[in-house]
């Protein structure tokens, strides 16, 4: 579905893969048809102190003095930016507490 190797026209078996429905639970799922980037937060310039932001900020350790120095932007417009945001709570506190129950972390912590 992701790769377009299978489209709605594609036969399987002798039948239209349109009509299956795990192609079509499939594609709700993963395809993106906004064409917006899916998260929480979208940037149009994301700075790290070293190397690439991943892992959360503050994560990468800043071994030398000149880490996160002598960043210019310069003249640059940013805009237009645009975003679809699905969240899926998934944070259960509950077990921390030998709890029965499953609640989902809503809020600030």
């Amino acid at each position: 579905v992701l790769t377009g190797d299978i489209t709605e026209n594609t036969y399987i078996n002798g039948m239209r893969v349109k009509y299956n429905r795990n192609y079509r639970a499939g594609r709700d799922l993963f395809v993106n048809f906004l064409g917006l980037p899916d998260g929480s937060a979208i940037y149009g310039i994301l700075a790290n102190s070293r190397s690439v932001a991943t892992g959360g900020f503050g994560v990468s350790a800043n071994e030398n003095m000149a880490d996160g120095q002598d960043l210019n932007i310069i003249d640059v417009v940013i805009e237009d930016l645009k975003m679809s945001a699905n969240e899926i709570p998934v944070l259960y506190f509950d077990k921390c507490d030998n709890a029965m129950s499953r609640t989902i972390q809503r809020g600030p912590f």
